[in-house]
């Protein structure tokens, strides 16, 4: 399977879940808004480290 085949497959399956009304506030976002991708991730991921320093900490 190509690259572009497997992100195509991974579109129709992330446009399947968005339609199903589970996720309505992901549903709002358009494309034009993650336009910057690796900045996202990194914000997230940053996120979940925060979240698990919190717990060790306990």
């Amino acid at each position: 399977m190509t690259l572009d085949r497997w992100w195509l497959t991974q579109r129709k399956k992330a446009d399947e879940l968005l339609r199903s009304g589970r996720f309505p506030l992901l549903a709002t976002l358009s494309g034009d808004e993650v336009a910057d991708a690796d900045g996202l991730f990194e914000y997230g991921l940053a996120r979940h480290l925060d979240g698990f320093a919190t717990l060790i900490d306990r």
